[in-house]
C-alpha cells in the first residue's frame, strides 16, 4: 500500500529540462487539484524518487544526463514503485513504446493540449487506484491468512514468523523485527527477525537503543523516522550499512507494553508512508492479540496444572510414607536433566512430569497403595494400570502433550521387562527414563511401610547392579556422579530442609 488517496491529494513529479514546460505543467496540474513537484533532469528526479513517494511521474524522454528511459529503468531496478507517463516528440515514439514495455502507464506526444494531458493523467490516476485496490485486497488476504494461522496454529513462533514475512513483503522493507520487553511465552521468545540482508537480530538490536525506542513507543505508540532522525535512537553497536527509513509501532495494550514491531529500509531512501504506518499498526495489533491470547492460555494452563498437582499432593498426604514423593522426584529429575545438558524446554517438561507422574494412582484403591505387606498378584496388576490412567487423565489437555509419554512410560525398564508396553532401551522416551531412575531413587531413600530407607552404600549398589537392566546405563553413571558430588541429597530429611520453599 503506497498511498491513501482518499484522504490526501494525488502527488505528481514533473521532469523536464525546459523550465517553461515545467512551470506550465506545475501550474495547470496544481489548479486541477494535484500536489506537484518539479525536477529539471533525470538525476534531479532520481533524488526526489528516492526520498518521496509520487503517484505519477510525468517525464520527458530526451534530457541531458539521465534521460527518461534511464530514469524509469533505475526506478524499476531499485523497486521504487512510481508510475510513469512519458512526454515524447514524434521522432521518439519507438522509444516511448519501449517505455511502455518497461512499465510506463502511458505516453503523450509533443506538442499537446493541456486538456489532453489532463485526461491522460486522470486515466493514469484511475489505473493507479485500481492497482492500489488490488494491493489492499492482497493485504487483506495476508491479514486473513495471519488470523487463520492464529486460530489453527498453536506454535506461537510459527505465527510470528508468518506475520513478519507478510509485513516485510507488504511494507517493501529490507528488514522487519519484533523485539519484546517482557516474555510471556514458553519457550521464551525475545525477538524474531526477517531480513534480506546478512545481519543477525542481535547485531541489529545492538545498533538501536532499545530503552529509548520502548520509552518513545510507550508515549507515542509509533515512530516514523528518516535520515538523521534515526540517530535519536542509535545504540552502541555498529552495522555495515545505513538505515535510511525506520518505522516502528508499539506491541501491547495501553496498560501493558510488550515491545516493538520495527521495519527498516536500507536499499531505498524512500520513507514509509502514513498508509504503511497504519498497516504496520494492524500487524502490531495481530501480534498483541496473539501474545494476549498466549498470556491468558498460559495463565489458565498454570491454574490447571496447579489443580492437578494439588490432587497429587492430597493423594500422597493420606500416607506419611509417600508425602512429598512427587515433588522430590521432580527436583531429582530437574537436576539430572540439567546435568545431561537438555535444553530449557526439555528440562521444564521433565520437571513438570515429575510432579504429575503418579496422578494415575487416583484410580487405584487406596488400601492397596498403603499396604505394609507386599501387593498380591491381583493388586499388582491393578497397580500397573496407574501410568495409563495418568496419561488418560492428562490427554485431553493438549498443552501437556509433551509430558504424557513420560508419564505413560515411567515404569518401563531398559531391558524391556517393564510396563505398560514393554519398551526397551532408547525406544523409551528420555524423559521417562529419567523419571524411572529418579522415582526408584526416591523410593530407595525414603521410609516405606515395609522397610526403612536404604543407606547410601546400598543405594549406590542398587543403581550399579540395575544399570542396563532396569535403568539406562548412562543415566546411572550421571546419577552416581551427582551423588558423589553431593548435588542430590540422599535422605528425605536432608531434601526437605533444603527445599522447604518448594
Amino acid at each position: 500500500m503506497q498511498s491513501d488517496q482518499t484522504k490526501q491529494p494525488v502527488s505528481i513529479l514533473v521532469v523536464d529540462d525546459e523550465s517553461s514546460i515545467r512551470e506550465l505543467l506545475r501550474e495547470y496540474l496544481s489548479i486541477e487539484g494535484y500536489r506537484v513537484d518539479t525536477a529539471e533532469d533525470g538525476n534531479d528526479a532520481y533524488a526526489y524518487l528516492r526520498k518521496s513517494y509520487y503517484d505519477i511521474v510525468l517525464t520527458d524522454l530526451e534530457m541531458p544526463g539521465m534521460n527518461g528511459i534511464e530514469l524509469l529503468e533505475k526506478a524499476n531496478t531499485e523497486g521504487l514503485n512510481h508510475k510513469f507517463i512519458i512526454l515524447t516528440g514524434f521522432g521518439t515514439v519507438e522509444t516511448a513504446i519501449m517505455a511502455l514495455k518497461l512499465g510506463a502507464l502511458d505516453y503523450i506526444l509533443k506538442p499537446f493540449k493541456l486538456e489532453e494531458l489532463g485526461f491522460i493523467v486522470k486515466k493514469a490516476v484511475y489505473r493507479r487506484r485500481l492497482e492500489e485496490e488490488n494491493i489492499q485486497l492482497r493485504e487483506a488476504l495476508s491479514l486473513y491468512q495471519i488470523s487463520e494461522a492464529m486460530i489453527l496454529n498453536n506454535n506461537i513462533r510459527a505465527v510470528l514468523d508468518l506475520i513478519l514475512e507478510k509485513a516485510m513483503h507488504e511494507l517493501d522493507a529490507d528488514i522487519v523485527m519484533l523485539t519484546l520487553k517482557e516474555t510471556i511465552s514458553t519457550p521464551v521468545i525475545t525477538r524474531v527477525m526477517k531480513s534480506s540482508l546478512d545481519i543477525t537480530a542481535g547485531e541489529l538490536e545492538s545498533a538501536l537503543d532499545k530503552e529509548k525506542v520502548f520509552k518513545r513507543l510507550q508515549a507515542e505508540r509509533y515512530m516514523n523516522l528518516t535520515g538523521t532522525q534515526i540517530d535519536q535512537i542509535r545504540g552502541q553497536g555498529t552495522i555495515s550499512f545505513d538505515i535510511h527509513s525506520y518505522l516502528s509501532v508499539a506491541i501491547g495494550l495501553m496498560d501493558r507494553f510488550y515491545g516493538a514491531l520495527c521495519a527498516f529500509r536500507v536499499k531505498s531512501e524512500m520513507p514509509f508512508t502514513d498508509a504503511q504506518r497504519k498497516l504496520t499498526t494492524i500487524f502490531g495489533e495481530r501480534i498483541t492479540t496473539l501474545l494476549e491470547v498466549k498470556r491468558s492460555d498460559e495463565g489458565l494452563q498454570h491454574a490447571i496444572i496447579e489443580s492437578i498437582e494439588s490432587l497429587v499432593k492430597a493423594l500422597e498426604a493420606k500416607d506419611g510414607f509417600t508425602r512429598g514423593h512427587s515433588e522430590r522426584v521432580s527436583v531429582y529429575a530437574h537436576i539430572l536433566a540439567q546435568r545431561l545438558g537438555l535444553d530449557g524446554k526439555s528440562v521444564l517438561n521433565v520437571t513438570q512430569a515429575g510432579r504429575l507422574h503418579d496422578i494415575g494412582k487416583i484410580g487405584i484403591r487406596y488400601d492397596a497403595l498403603t499396604k505394609k505387606d507386599g501387593l498380591d498378584r491381583e493388586e499388582y496388576e491393578q497397580f500397573k494400570l496407574h501410568p495409563g490412567i495418568g496419561a488418560n487423565i492428562l490427554r485431553p489437555m493438549s498443552f501437556l502433550a509433551d509430558i504424557i509419554p513420560m508419564i505413560l512410560h515411567h515404569h518401563e525398564r531398559y531391558d524391556g521387562k517393564g510396563y505398560p508396553d514393554g519398551l526397551a532401551g532408547e525406544s523409551i522416551p528420555l524423559g521417562a527414563r529419567i523419571l524411572a531412575i529418579c522415582d526408584s531413587f526416591d523410593v530407595m531413600t525414603s521410609d516405606r511401610p515395609y522397610r526403612s530407607s536404604l543407606p547410601k552404600e546400598k543405594v549406590i549398589s542398587e543403581l550399579r547392579s540395575n544399570s542396563g537392566t532396569q535403568f539406562a546405563p548412562g543415566l546411572v553413571d550421571t546419577m552416581l556422579l551427582l551423588l558423589e558430588g553431593g548435588e542430590i541429597p540422599l535422605l528425605k530429611d536432608a531434601f526437605m530442609k533444603g527445599h522447604e520453599k518448594d
